[in-house]
């Protein structure tokens, strides 16, 4: 990966930050928004909280399950599962998975 002290080598920004340590999700603690899950794939990230699920990082493939191929930067609220339950998420290569109360 040719992962430096700070920065991930010959990745473009923003996705070139590693943070060796938990670190908080600004958008998250600004809006006050409670997470129980978070699942991280190598180039995207999903989070459970009480009000939804939401995605962030590389769209490639459709993955964040908004739509389309666009990146996202941000945590966005994934729209097609706003009235399931969500039990958990996980995050793999090409794919995000929303286990779902039937």
């Amino acid at each position: 990966l040719g992962l430096g002290t700070e920065t991930r080598k010959g990745v473009a920004a923003p996705f070139n930050k590693m943070f060796p340590m938990p670190t908080l999700v600004p958008f998250f603690v600004a809006l006050k928004i409670v997470v129980k899950q978070v699942a991280c794939g190598p180039n995207h990230n999903i989070a459970l909280a009480e009000d939804g699920v939401y995605t962030w990082g590389s769209g490639d493939g459709g993955r964040l399950g908004h739509g389309d191929t666009l990146d996202r930067h941000e945590p966005m609220l994934v729209e097609g599962l706003k009235d399931e339950i969500v039990l958990q998420v996980a995050a793999g290569n090409w794919h995000s998975m929303a286990l779902v109360q039937v």
